[in-house]
């Protein structure tokens, strides 16, 4: 019982590192950039520790302006561009997978749950796809264009309209309810503690129950394209009328606003010190708490891109075509990169990596893992004939051009064991357990990861089934055997023949 337990614990490890949880909470979302501004609290906040560079991996050329934020998933990148064709690329390397194309254009960026995409467009449709190939799997269309960019949690998918509502969908596409504002919705919507917080043309942030659709709260201030962000229990945001708010997210209760003096096109990043957003043509950092600027900077273009950040790095676009990085604590320029016309999209982060695009049409990716390759896994004495019963000492090397983070063995496929868990290159030994092998042809499956990659080694294992003596000792039948206990018969019938003679 035991042995069987400890199999269903290993299989739960398992599957708990190689699948990626793309919907429950910001935490879920570390490692990955599944939807615009990252998470469904929309903090633009990459927790993994990194380190970033402008090298140029790899670029794209999509043949039109791109100013969707990029998502990226288990090795993948996905965007859409303004000629209305929506992109799959291998995340490593740049080359394209898949791409369709729709009658209008993508200004919504795409969210990835269960190995589907969903993203809105300009001819008023949210569309659901297959990530894999890109076929489709649904469709909803509104009263108008979709600029919104979908969040999603649970099994839910919501989503704002020109058409003045709210949408929320199920996963499978149909329509749980939707809320009518009195001025077409162009935020991404953010999710924290039950409540969707979304802008809206008419002027008010609103905060709506997430499983009825209910009115719980507003704010009025002017035009919001801003999408806010929710972070330690509070929603922040941007507004037309040149200020950034801060609320007390589960009443409304202004905390602070700060007046940039310039129209707020992009959506803030958070973190739990200060809140990052462009104004103008200015990034700014604000105290979180009281809600003074920390310091700004200023960009020779218009700055509508919203920034992302890590422990470490503040990372935006500009109209002015640089894409840069900032020491996040003190605004200092640590790099900057130039693309051929302005920056809008919003870097996302994976990987070591930054992804966005640009007005020149290309996806850039950045970064340090330009020569991540697939890891591998070999065996030193791949098992042959096994007796049954007999433990056996398998040894193996598994390594990596980067990072390996360990190794698991399977006897079915199913069911996980750890190996070994590493940092970098390893030599590792694990007692096969022959007792459950069948006599004959039997597998097993050993699987290392790199992060991003899980590769499988299929082995053949025979095992021979012993023969026992009448004590339980056992006997090995072989061809000299036979031979001697031929030989050894034929003498003593000889002896018994002759005895009878005589």
């Amino acid at each position: 019982m035991t042995r069987y337990l400890n199999r269903w614990i290993s299989a739960f490890i398992a599957i708990s590192l190689f699948v990626i949880p793309l919907h429950a909470s910001a935490a879920d979302s570390e490692g990955t950039w599944w939807k615009f501004r990252g998470n469904p609290n929309n903090d633009g906040f990459f927790r993994t520790e990194l380190d970033l560079n402008s090298s140029v991996n790899w670029k794209f050329q999509s043949h039109a302006a791109i100013r969707t934020s990029p998502a990226v998933v288990d090795g993948r990148v996905y965007f859409g561009n303004n000629d209305g064709k929506l992109f799959c690329l291998d995340a490593f390397n740049g080359t394209e997978i898949w791409n369709i194309s729709v009658e209008g254009s993508f200004e919504s960026s795409p969210a990835i749950q269960n190995d589907t995409i969903f993203v809105g467009c300009n001819d008023n449709s949210i569309y659901a796809l297959n990530a894999t190939t890109g076929e489709g799997v649904w469709n909803f269309t509104t009263n108008s264009q979709i600029k919104s960019s979908p969040n999603l949690y649970g099994d839910l998918v919501f989503v704002g309209s020109y058409d003045n509502k709210i949408y929320s969908f199920t996963l499978e596409g149909r329509e749980e309810w939707n809320f009518t504002s009195f001025g077409y919705v162009h935020t991404s919507v953010s999710i924290s503690d039950g409540l969707l917080f979304a802008g809206s043309c008419d002027g008010k942030l609103y905060a709506i129950d997430i499983q009825t659709g209910d009115h719980v709260w507003n704010y009025t201030t002017s035009y919001i394209p801003s999408s806010p962000a929710v972070l330690d229990g509070m929603v922040y945001y941007g507004s037309m009328d040149m200020n950034i708010y801060s609320h007390y997210a589960n009443n409304g209760t202004l905390h602070w606003n700060y007046s940039t003096g310039n129209d707020i096109f992009s959506s803030p990043a958070v973190d739990h010190e200060a809140v990052y957003v462009g104004s103008g043509d200015s990034l700014y950092c604000i105290d979180a708490e009281s809600g003074e600027l920390r310091y700004s900077f200023t960009t020779e273009g218009k700055v509508k891109s919203s920034p992302a950040i890590t422990e470490r790095f503040l990372l935006f676009g500009s109209h002015d075509n640089d894409l840069y990085c900032l020491n996040k604590s003190t605004g200092v320029v640590l790099w900057k990169f130039s693309a051929g016309k302005g920056i809008e999209s919003s870097p996302a982060v994976y990987a070591s990596n930054v992804y966005f695009g640009s007005d020149d049409g290309n996806l850039y990716c950045l970064g340090l893992t330009k020569d991540i390759r697939p890891p591998d896994v070999k065996l030193e004495n791949p098992p042959e004939n096994l007796e049954a019963g007999v433990p056996y000492i398998l040894k193996g090397k598994a390594w990596d051009n980067r990072h390996i983070e360990g190794v698991w063995i399977s006897y079915d496929n199913v069911s996980w064991e750890s190996v070994v868990t590493m940092d970098g290159f390893s030599n590792w030994n694990y007692s096969l357990d022959t007792s459950i092998f069948k006599i004959g042809e039997n597998f097993i499956y050993i699987m290392v990861s790199d992060g991003y990659h899980n590769i499988t080694l299929n082995q053949t294992v025979n095992v021979v089934g012993p023969k026992k003596t009448g004590n339980g000792q056992v006997w090995k039948l072989s061809s000299t055997n036979v031979i001697l206990a031929v030989l050894i018969m034929i003498v003593l019938v000889f002896l018994y023949l002759k005895g009878r003679h005589h």
